[in-house]
């Protein structure tokens, strides 16, 4: 027998060892912990692992009822299955990200953290949802269903909907694992409709490439209809101005496309930036657009708002933009007011008070490299988005990579090949992209990507 296979057995006939003392004891005969003495932990084994993992803690005064054992990987409460007083059967909990967690465990009101850490390694898979190679728009069961969606978001409730923007479809789709379906909601013709958002309330808002007043929404209450909408610009005159062909400028560069929206749990509020770099907000009731800020001219395909820090801002911008800001992932405080000012020339230039921050890389170029954020580079970086504990994924496009910002402000490659594109499901060392776009974060952490070029939905399933 080797000593994997040992490890298993001996694993086994503790667990049938600690459930079946956990079952024979109850809340009368079973041994209680004792609160004058100290919880007590020497080792647990194995000391790295994922989602399920089997891991048996050793030590004294634990009791025998699980129920009263609370342990914790980070902030992540773990099962207790059973205990005979110096050992005990815990099942590891879902962490999402290689880390090393810190481990702690409470018995009534005691309490102990263990210096020994627990290295969680996360396993990631990637499948086709939808899709085979071919772009023109098709509904039907997953199998069959073809599609080629360029941005993606998924609701609390775990529904897929997804921009398609090809062969001349224009249209808010739903991808529906349970159903096993592909469904056009509605056309959106043919305002070019780009990266969605969605709020708490199931409200989803769609920016159009035009008008540049134009705007979507579907309500899950109607069934997700899409209505068009539009903000209004009369009490917005801080920044923009408009030129004499009737298009709307700043600074001269005249641009009505909106790429990205993002909802904003802090205030409620949907925010845009359009491409001649103005980044605006407004209120879904009134539409009332305030401006807070003007970027330089070009494309952002994504913009989102960190759960941990609810009035930051992160903005992905392409190569396209201009003043070398391209290539970047940027953040803006925007509770933070007043962060334009005229200079001498009466151009709006960022004033001193401008949180308005490159945090990838300063080299202006295209490329890649991951490492602490300041320092990690991108190629077009598109759509983003934040999972629930704050993790941000990047569909990096150009790298044909899936990348993600973890909170320690580390990046990551999650899956894809730097440099290289193809078609691939797998394992992550393995997985292939070609240009991905859009993605979306389900609550389970199952991460979504609109793979553009290769003309499918695929699913990254990290555990």
């Amino acid at each position: 027998m080797n000593h994997i296979a040992k490890f298993r057995f001996f694993v086994g006939l503790g667990i049938i060892s600690l459930m079946m003392a956990s079952s024979c004891k109850d809340d009368t005969t079973g041994i209680n912990h004792d609160p004058t003495r100290p919880i007590t932990i020497t080792s647990f084994y194995p000391d790295s692992g994922r989602i399920t993992e089997k891991i048996i803690f050793s030590g004294e005064n634990l009791g025998t009822h699980p129920e009263q054992i609370r342990v914790w990987f980070d902030d992540r409460k773990a099962k207790v299955v059973g205990s005979d007083g110096s050992d005990m059967y815990v099942v590891c909990p879902r962490i999402g990200r290689d880390t090393e967690c810190t481990v702690s465990v409470a018995i009534g009101g005691d309490s102990i953290v263990l210096d020994r850490k627990f290295r969680y390694r996360v396993s990631v898979t990637v499948s086709t949802v939808a899709g085979n190679g071919i772009n023109e728009f098709k509904d039907g069961p997953l199998a069959t269903a073809t599609l080629r969606p360029r941005y993606l978001a998924v609701d609390r409730d775990g529904n897929v909907f997804g921009i398609q923007r090809s062969d001349g479809t224009m249209a808010l789709i739903l991808i529906d694992e349970e159903e096993n379906t592909v469904t056009k909601i509605q056309d959106i013709q043919p305002y070019d409709p780009n990266a969605l958002c969605i709020f708490k309330d199931g409200i989803i808002c769609i920016p159009a490439d035009w008008p540049n007043d134009t705007y979507f929404e579907a309500d899950p209450a109607l069934g997700w209809a899409v209505k068009e909408k539009h903000v209004n610009f009369s009490t917005a005159d801080k920044y923009p101005a408009w030129d004499a062909g009737g298009e709307w400028s700043i600074n001269g560069n005249t641009g009505r496309y909106k790429h990205s929206m993002a909802a904003c749990d802090w205030d409620g509020k949907v925010y845009c930036r359009w491409r001649n770099g103005s980044i605006g907000r407004f209120s879904r009731e009134t539409g009332d657009v305030e401006w807070l800020y003007n970027t330089p001219h070009g494309d952002s395909y994504g913009c989102a708002f960190d759960p941990r820090n609810p009035t930051i801002l992160y903005l992905a911008y392409t190569g396209d933009v201009q003043e070398g800001q391209g290539h970047a992932i940027y953040t803006i405080d925007v509770s933070v007011p007043d962060q334009m000012m005229l200079d001498a020339d009466n151009v709006w230039k960022p004033s001193p008070a401008s949180t308005y921050t490159r945090i990838s890389s300063p080299i202006t170029g295209g490329g890649f490299r991951n490492g602490p954020i300041n320092q990690a580079r991108f190629w077009d970086p598109c759509q983003i988005y934040f999972d629930p504990d704050g993790v941000l994924y990047i569909a990096d496009r150009s790298n044909h990579c899936i990348r993600r910002l973890t909170t320690e402000g580390i990046v990551e490659t999650v899956v894809g090949i730097p440099g290289q594109q193809g078609m691939m499901d797998g394992p992550a060392d393995e997985a292939l992209f070609r240009a991905p776009y859009g993605l979306g974060v389900a609550p389970d952490g199952s991460v979504y990507v609109a793979d553009y070029d290769n003309a499918r939905v695929r699913k990254l399933t990290i555990e």
